[in-house]
């Protein structure tokens, strides 16, 4: 659609809404011409209409929630209490999970969501997808000792893969916590990886940078963090940063390799998150609440 035609199209559907045709898809195609000309606040207010709808196709639920995440993530609590939520299949929650893992506002009611599907989510290794995201939520918002319980939770895995994610997640927990770089449990990582075929997507090549950074074997560091530079910018979809301990896009994602190379030139020493002005403090501050 061009620009000049988005009014008469604003219009139009404001019409149709007003003469009572309700459905959602019309307040999500409103929201989309919003959008396009500018007008977030009003978009958003059609979001939220859509959320607030018992009968919503998955498709306008996930884009209602990209939307609501991209232009203000404090409203994530709309989300939370949709009436169609917990409706969605279950590989469609899996990926609204990591829609809201782009913005750390938006953690506190998407660990509310994760504990809930956690409990009525009869799949085993389901219930292990939404409890590693759980984990990586709770990383995020420096809720150690709770991931920390999580982790100690989760059935050992016979997939090499999801081992080394498991301890390495575990190893930042313990480093969260004690404020100490773990070195046993980073050697752990480290001989976990080796032991394997060694492959995997730009994210484990970060988290192996930062592996064996602290081990101290530079030349492994630098190989990883080059690996993990080759995630196409042009990909339009998310990675999960250790950096951030959130989903990047791909712009984030180089930003957040860019500063890990700091750290082979004795940059700071800690990931980002760990580091950066509490947000955290700021959530409760405001009175989001975090349980």
């Amino acid at each position: 659609m061009r620009m000049g035609e988005l009014p008469e199209a604003e219009s139009l559907l404001s019409n149709a809404i007003k003469l009572g045709h309700t459905l959602p898809a019309l307040y999500m195609n409103r929201a989309t011409c919003h959008r396009a000309m500018g007008n977030d606040r009003a978009a958003v207010a059609d979001i939220s209409e859509v959320l607030r709808r018992e009968s919503v196709s998955e498709r306008d639920f996930m884009f209602a929630t990209r939307w609501l995440i991209d232009l203000d993530p404090s409203l994530a609590h709309q989300v939370e209490e949709a009436p169609a939520l917990d409706r969605l299949k279950p590989n469609v929650k899996l990926q609204l999970a990591t829609d809201m893992m782009r913005s750390r506002k938006a953690l506190p009611s998407l660990i509310c969501i994760l504990r809930r599907w956690k409990q009525l989510i009869p799949d085993k290794q389901l219930e292990i997808n939404i409890r590693t995201r759980l984990i990586l939520s709770l990383i995020a918002l420096r809720r150690y000792r709770d991931a920390i319980t999580e982790i100690e939770q989760l059935p050992r895995s016979t997939q090499e893969h999801e081992a080394v994610a498991e301890a390495f997640n575990y190893a930042i927990a313990i480093w969260g916590e004690k404020d100490v770089p773990p070195r046993e449990l980073f050697q752990t990582v480290a001989d976990l990886h080796r032991r394997g075929e060694g492959k995997g997507g730009p994210n484990y090549h970060q988290c192996m940078a930062l592996t064996f950074w602290i081990l101290g074997e530079e030349r492994m560091a630098r190989e990883h963090l080059d690996q993990s530079k080759r995630f196409p910018t042009a990909n339009p979809k998310t990675q999960f940063s250790c950096w951030r301990y959130l989903e990047a896009s791909p712009a984030e994602f180089y930003a957040d390799v860019s500063k890990m190379e700091h750290l082979l030139r004795g940059g700071p020493v800690a990931p980002e998150f760990m580091t950066e002005p509490p947000e955290v403090e700021l959530l409760l501050t405001n009175g989001i609440k975090l349980n």
